[in-house]
């Protein structure tokens, strides 16, 4: 199954975590991964790995959904592919800060597969 990488800006508010992830859940994805970055103030980010329960379910629809949650600034798809193991995830987010910094493409092969960012 695919997964996706899901990047959502939105305002604090009691119960606004728990209406993300119910929604989620109703529109037929699982939640494969939560990770969210100290900040301060009340504009948070959260980092979701998501993977469809079943193949007549797409992400662009999810997308839209969670844009209409009134605490939520933005939406970005940040990532998506069926190898998302941690050490892939890694290698790519390091090629993504090293482009980043340096304004260059670069390609990584491993096991098989390669990368690029």
């Amino acid at each position: 199954m695919m997964k996706h990488t899901l990047r959502i800006d939105f305002e604090e508010q009691e119960g606004a975590m728990l209406r993300l992830l119910g929604l989620i859940q109703r529109r037929g994805f699982s939640v494969v991964r939560i990770t969210m970055p100290e900040s301060a103030g009340t504009l948070k980010t959260v980092h979701l790995i998501v993977m469809p329960m079943g193949s007549s379910y797409r992400i662009e629809i999810l997308q839209s959904q969670i844009k209409r949650l009134h605490e939520v600034q933005q939406v970005t798809l940040i990532a998506q592919g069926r190898s998302f193991g941690t050490l892939s995830f890694l290698r790519r987010t390091i090629l993504a800060l090293q482009k980043k910094k340096t304004g260059s493409s670069a390609v990584l092969v491993g096991k098989n597969r390669s990368y690029s960012a």
